[in-house]
Order: C-alpha cells, then structure tokens, then sequence
C-alpha cells in the first residue's frame, strides 16, 4: 500500500517557541500543546510503522504534522508582514535550510553508507537514487510515479521513502509566501481580509484535486503538493483566527482541545489500508488537528497537561530527527541482520533504538546549528554545500555499484536462449547444470526489462477497460491485417504476458498470428479484488474481463486460446476456484480449445537484488517451496474436467522437484525479473517442453478434416 511506508515531521513545528501572530499581535509566546501535539504525531507513525496491532491508521499522524506546519508558518509570515510591512523571502528559506537540512544530509549520507556496506548492490544502487531525489526535495514525485509502475510494484521499500513528506512541504513553502505576498500586493489595506478568501480557495481547490486522483492516480494524490496543500491551509486558517479563538472561554476550549485529540488518536485506531486516503477521510484527523491547535490559543487550558508531561515534551523536540532515524533503522535492519525474524515486537525496539541517533543529532547537531550566528550568504553556501554532499554521496555510490555490476554482466552470444533450445532436438532440461556461482544472464542490471517482446501498450494499464488491437504476425511484428482465424489468443494478466515467448514460438511455427490480450494486476478467474494504486474495488478489471470475453465472442473463432494468471489475487481457494469455473464457462461459448498455462512459482521478493549480492552463491536467494505456489483449482483432476483441452506446466524445470527450495538462477540464468516474473530469457528456453507438452491439441487442430 501507499501509506505503507509513508511519514513526516514537518519543519514548521519544529520550534513551538515561534511566535503565533493573529491581526499582528502575539497570542501565546510558547505552545506546550503543540509541542506534545507533535509527539503524539510523530508516535502514531513510528508505532504504525513499527507494525504495531490495531493501529492500522497511524499514517494519519503526517496530516497532523501538516496542519501543524501550516499554522505556525503562516502566524510567522502574517506575522512578520503585520510587524514590518514585508515579507524576506530570503530570510524565510534561509531559516528552512538551517533546520531542516543538516539531520536531513546527516541521515541520507549515513544510510547510503550503510545500505552500501550491507544491502545488496542492486538495492544500495536504488537508494542512491533516492537519495538524490530526497536531498533535493522532489522524491515524492518520484515515488508518485513508481506507484503507478506496474514493474515496480514487488520492488522493496526505499529506506527514504519517509522523505516524500519533507518534498511535499518544501514544495509547500515556495508558494505560500508567494500567496501572501500576492496579497500584500494587491490591496495594501485589506490584505488580512483577503487571506482567509485565498486559504479557502487553496483548500477547497487542493482537496478537490485529492478527491478526484484518489480515483484515477492514487499515487498522485498521496504523494503530490497540490493534493496535500490543503492540510497546511487549514493550519493557516486556524492561524488567521488564533486571535478570536483566544477570546473562547477555557472550558469550551478545553472541550474542543479534548474533542480534536480523541479524533486524531481514534482515527488511528480505526482507520487501516482500506480507507480511501487521503481525499475526504483525510478531513477527520485534519480537523482533530485544527481542534487542538486552535484550542490552544489564547491561555493555557487544564486539559493540556495531557500533553504537557516531560515525555511527551521530550517526544515533541526529538521528533524531527527520530522521523528522519526510525525508517531508514527498520529498512536497513535486515540487511545488517539477516538471520533475525522482524516480528513487531522486534520492530518496535527498532524504532526505541532509533531514538538514540535521534537524539544525539537533535542535541549535537540541529540545536547548535540553530543557535549559528552567521550572515545570510554563508547559510546560503552551506545549505548548497549540504545537498551537494548528499547529491554527490548518491552519484559517487550510484557510479561504484553500476560499475560493479557492469563487470559482472557475461558476454554476449550471437544465439538467444530460445534459439538454442529450440534447435537442440529433443525436450532436455534447459536448466541442466553443476553452476552454482557467477555471472547471470540476464544481467541483474538489465533483468527489469527483460520483458516479452511485444508492444508495451499491449497490456492494459490499471485505469484502462478495453485492450487495442494487438496482433503479432507470424514474423514477430506487429500485424494491420484484420483479425481472422489464423491465430492464436493469449488471454490473462501479465503472468499470462510472461508466457508469450513459448505461445509465439508455438504459433511462428505453424503460421499463426498472435493476439494479446492482458491487463496489469487483472485476475483472469472471474473474481473481484481491491487495487492499491486505484485505492478502491478494481471495477476496471472486471469490466475489461467482460469486455475481452464478449470481443472474443465478435471476432472470428482463434485456433488456441491460451489463459494464465496470478492465482495469490486471493486467500479464498473457493472464491478463486468459483471464479475459473466462470471465466471457463464464458470463453466455451467461443468454440476454440482452451489451453491453461499454470502459473509459475512466486518468490514474493525481488529477486535480481537479492543476486546482485550473491554472485559468489546463488542459493543464498532460492526461496521455499511451500511458498512458492497458491493452491491451483484448474491443477486438481483431469484437464478435461475443467473444460480445458490442455494444461501446460514447467514447474519441474523452474523449479525441481527433488529440491525444497526453488532457485532463483539455474544454469547461469536469471530465473526472475522481479518478485515473481519469469524472465523472458527464462521462459524463451522453456519453449520446447511447452511444445511437447501440446503435441496431442496441435496434432488434432492441425490434422485434415
């Protein structure tokens, strides 16, 4: 899930001493309750993430981190203008430098050293890329569009994923002053009077935008500014009203600080990775926020000594560097321990542990550099000295490992795998070999994109309902003819895609055409799952399901149709198996035979990385066989049982059965491009047991009637 690995502890709140300014006066110099408003922010995310029971929901704590940031950033700039007329742009971002950017470099650098130490290349060489983009405030981005990457979505957790929240309000900051300033500009006299109008605009404009791409690039609206501005405006708006608010009577304020607190704390516990976030069900903690915070001006109230404790005090000033330690602590861990189980209660110590970095750089590195006494220019060099340090640390390993792993890549041959397989004769192991260590081809730099050979747009996207023409001819190419009975139908998901090498080979042999049908994540088994990167019941599936089924229908009658499919879409065998029997039903009624190509095994994790560090062994990457396969409704019995005429399964060579785990590389081949797709080198090679297997259904279709 996108909130899986997502947190922030915005820069704003990190002085809770900043002076709060409403109509240009100060209201409360020091805010106690913001500052344990923090830690309870900022103890929902690393408990969440910590894998804590019941709190499902503790993403919520990087909404309150926004308003937070929100309403102090805006009393300092309204303040600032009421008390001088003008806005330092300068003097503003200098001061976002100095706080945020040393234990921001401090952290990136430290876990780039130890992923490289540690982690595999493959993964350290991601992470050096990551880093990159969050020292430079736009990783969010980044992670925006690999959310939407279909090819990256069994890829690990980068260890600076938490960093996209730091982008988000960096890219905040860039224009709100500017709003203010606009204001300023445009009337002198009333521009108090016109902020609250621009704030509501911002807010009504960014939510709408959160509720709208939650339905068509979830991604994009968790991670992008535009969909998340909204939360720092409603901070500002609280800020704009800081003073009427400090004229409420203390116990109606207590009520609402009370209120606001058991919504945050309530919304974690209820909240979990069904909800549909952020959009509309981001309001609620939102709100809570804007209770407490608001709650808070004026005097203080009784009902703040909840968060006033020395703890949660102590909680609320480490809480921006324990944000930026926690994450990198649990991604790296494994890797530094690779023998320990990280259940919760271990991951819990993990994130404790993490307060120890956290609060030496809190003390030892952000307060001191606060308290720095230099002129604006040399801040400016430092800051641009930091991110250069951490931009150079990420090219510097980036540049190491691709070199690296570059001269682990085997040469070149003038013969595919596929080639060679098929001009071998008779059906052998193609995988038959002592090798147990060296280079692999693919290479691991290039097993990403080492696809089926047809046209990208050929599989659906996530959004898409309806598949393009997409036949391939005889020869390889993409075909303009008219869609005729000369040919063969490759029908599924992209597991059923990875297969187009042996069902090519098949039809190049006898003259067919090949027609792709696929779309990404789609359960060919007529069932209805949830999709993450749509946040929501992925109708779009079970349309494009109905829609191929009845295109099927209107086209002339294929020779073969093949199907396949991912078959862990779901833990209920019988749901799954209910769901085959549908889908078979529906494509019988198309007259062609139906051939099932069993699903290939699963390794649930990322496999070229893990061999990009295990060159010297591979079996350090195989992986169980009891978890390798779901259990398959279409294995049980006979084919014809199913209403399949054929069923093609290669299990013994991908993974033997004599064997207790399932390798990853055989024979000096990459056997995975990812967490569970069969390299296209992989299966080219698999051809001829393919083949044999479909003597009897090719004999008949191509016997004389």
């Amino acid at each position: 899930m996108l909130r899986e690995h997502s947190s922030t502890q915005d820069e704003g709140s990190l002085d809770s001493s900043n002076s709060v300014v409403a109509d240009g006066s100060v209201v409360r110099r020091f805010r106690p309750d913001i500052q344990g408003l923090r830690a309870v922010a900022v103890l929902l995310v690393v408990l969440y993430h910590a894998g804590v029971p019941g709190l499902d929901g503790g993403y919520v704590g990087v909404d309150v981190f926004f308003v937070i940031s929100g309403y102090l950033i805006t009393g300092q700039l309204v303040g600032e203008a009421g008390r001088t007329g003008r806005i330092s742009l300068t003097g503003f971002y200098l001061k976002r430098v100095r706080r945020l950017l040393p234990p921001a470099v401090l952290v990136i650098v430290m876990a780039l050293i130890v992923a490289r130490l540690f982690a595999p290349p493959l993964f350290s060489l991601s992470l050096s890329v990551d880093g990159i983009f969050a020292a430079l405030y736009t990783l969010n981005y980044r992670l925006a569009a690999e959310g939407i990457n279909y090819q990256n979505a069994g890829a690990a957790p980068s260890a600076f994923q938490h960093f996209w929240s730091l982008g988000v309000e960096e890219q905040f900051y860039v224009f709100w002053p500017l709003l203010i300033i606009a204001a300023m500009m445009l009337t002198r006299r009333w521009w108090r009077d016109l902020l609250p109008v621009l704030f509501v605009v911002v807010i009504a404009v960014s939510l709408y935008i959160s509720q709208y791409l939650l339905t068509t690039d979830a991604p994009m609206s968790y991670f992008a500014v535009q969909s998340r501005a909204w939360e720092f405006g409603v901070g500002g708006i609280v800020a704009l009203a800081s003073g009427p608010l400090a004229l409420v009577r203390p116990r109606i304020r207590a009520g609402l600080f009370l209120a606001g607190l058991a919504v945050i704390v309530g919304v974690g516990f209820s909240y979990n990775a069904a909800t549909r976030f952020p959009g509309v069900d981001a309001v609620v903690p939102v709100l809570g926020a804007a209770l407490v915070i608001g709650a808070g001006c004026g005097r203080p109230v009784r009902a703040e000594a909840i968060l006033g404790g020395r703890v949660m005090q102590w909680l609320g000033q480490v809480s921006y560097p324990w944000y930026l330690w926690h994450w990198p602590v649990l991604i790296l861990a494994p890797y530094v321990w690779p023998r320990v189980t990280f259940s919760w209660p271990v991951n819990l110590g993990l994130v404790m542990f993490s307060l120890v970095p956290a609060a030496a750089t809190y003390y030892a590195l952000e307060l001191p550099v606060r308290k720095w006494k230099f002129r604006r220019t040399v801040w400016a060099a430092a800051g641009l000295a930091l991110m250069g340090a951490a931009v150079a640390t990420g090219t510097l390993i980036d540049s190491n490992i691709s070199t690296l792993l570059a001269a682990t890549t085997p040469p070149t041959t003038t013969t595919t795998p596929a080639e060679s397989a098929i001009k071998s004769g008779p059906v052998v192991d193609p995988f038959a070999s002592k090798l147990t260590s060296g280079p692999v081809t693919p290479s691991v730099l290039k097993a990403v994109s080492d696809t089926p050979a047809y046209p990208a747009d050929c599989i659906v996207s996530y959004a898409g309902t309806e598949s393009p023409k997409c036949l391939i001819d005889q020869y390889g190419s993409a075909a303009n003819a008219a869609i005729g009975t000369n040919r063969v139908v490759l029908l599924g998901d992209s597991h059923a895609g990875e297969w187009y090498p042996d069902v090519y080979g098949i039809a190049h042999q006898h003259g067919w055409d090949t027609e792709i049908l696929n779309k990404e994540g789609c359960p060919l088994a007529s069932i209805s799952i949830e999709n993450a990167a749509l946040n929501g019941t992925y109708t779009e599936c079970d349309q494009w399901r109905t829609n191929m089924f009845q295109r099927l229908l209107s086209e002339p009658k294929p020779k073969i149709i093949f199907i396949a499919s991912l078959n862990y879409y779901t833990s209920d065998n019988a749901y799954l198996a209910s769901g085959w029997k549908k889908t078979i039903q529906a494509l019988r009624a198309i007259g062609a035979p139906i051939v099932y190509l069993r699903d290939t095994p699963y390794p649930n994790y990322d496999v070229p990385t893990c061999v990009s560090g295990a060159f010297s062994d591979w079996a350090k990457c195989s992986f169980p066989r009891s978890t390798a396969y779901h259990p398959d409704p279409l294995m049980s019995g006979t084919a014809a049982s199913h209403g399949l005429a054929a069923r093609v399964n290669v299990d013994q060579y991908l993974c033997p059965t004599a064997d207790a785990k399932c390798p990853a590389v055989l024979a000096g081949i990459l056997l995975y491009r990812d967490n569970s797709h069969v390299t296209n080198t992989a299966m080219s090679m698999l051809l001829p047991a393919t083949e044999k297997q479909l003597q009897p259904l090719l004999k008949s279709i191509l016997k004389p009637r």
